[in-house]
């Protein structure tokens, strides 16, 4: 547990052109894409859902203090509070990337379908509006949060 900033965050494969599409057209940084689905997996307590093929996307030490704090609390709260569980920030960060893939699914699946687009197979968002797309994404976050209060 030091938040060792020199390990290689991985994404699905299939989803490096939504990164790329989302963070490039509303100007984000690809961890705070990635931490936005992590938390809506852990928010809608989504089971995690392990990277077939991987690609590396960003270095670790991109994550702020209070994410690596988000994090760290996720996985000692799935381990009983047992601090062996984050003695190992790749192990964290492997288990974080599993939260992130299932909370990339949900959120394809949330997402308005004229936003998604297939080019020979390859998934990618249209943001064509940014200010729309900011506004839409929001919403949908927002809606997340609202919904799982309300539970």
């Amino acid at each position: 547990m030091k938040m060792d900033g020199n390990i290689r965050v991985r994404i699905e494969k299939d989803y490096d052109q939504v990164y790329n599409s989302i963070t490039k057209g509303i100007d984000i940084d690809s961890h705070v894409l990635f931490f936005i689905c992590f938390c809506l997996a852990v928010a809608k307590q989504l089971k995690p859902r392990p990277i077939k093929a991987r690609v590396d996307k960003f270095w670790s030490r991109t994550f702020d203090s209070q994410e690596w704090t988000a994090m760290y609390a996720v996985i000692l709260e799935m381990n009983d509070v047992n601090l062996r569980a984050i003695e190992n920030d790749e192990d964290v960060i492997r288990q974080v990337e599993a939260f992130a893939n299932a909370g990339m699914d949900d959120f394809l699946e949330q997402l308005p379908p004229d936003y998604i687009r297939k080019n020979n197979g390859v998934l990618s968002i249209a943001v064509d509006d940014k200010a729309e797309t900011v506004k839409d994404l929001l919403y949908i976050i927002l809606d997340n949060y609202v919904s799982q209060e309300e539970k």
